[in-house]
């Protein structure tokens, strides 16, 4: 049977392991999918039956006005796909503070340095 020092020894030698992390899931089959929403079967299925419609709708729309027009729309689609996404409007007028106080919680002056004697 080892002694207590030999057992407070091994207990504090470094493990080999890397310490276990419990901010990242872990998963079966060391996969990390992070936070991830979960939908029911029937959601997922209607998600899809909605996704095909839409598919349906489309290509009829499509179908029923002349080729010209569709091709002009096709082509404008395609210049929006490849402009990529509008970059957002700033929210506020320029030179103004993020976050300017509440009324009446204003910041509290600076004090001012003065000279004090000291006490001893």
């Amino acid at each position: 049977m080892p002694s207590g020092s030999a057992i407070h020894a091994r207990a504090l030698a470094p493990s080999r392991e890397p310490a276990y992390d419990h901010a990242t899931p872990q998963f079966p089959g060391g996969t990390n999918r992070g936070d991830m929403t979960k939908h029911s079967k029937s959601e997922r299925e209607r998600r899809a039956a909605e996704s095909a419609r839409m598919v349906e709708v489309q290509r009829a729309w499509e179908g029923s006005i002349p080729a010209s027009v569709a091709a002009d729309f096709a082509a404008a689609v395609r210049a929006v796909r490849e402009r990529g996404p509008i970059a957002p409007q700033p929210d506020m007028a320029p030179g103004t503070l993020p976050r300017p106080p509440r009324p009446g919680h204003e910041p509290k002056p600076k004090k001012e340095e003065t000279t004090s004697r000291r006490r001893y």
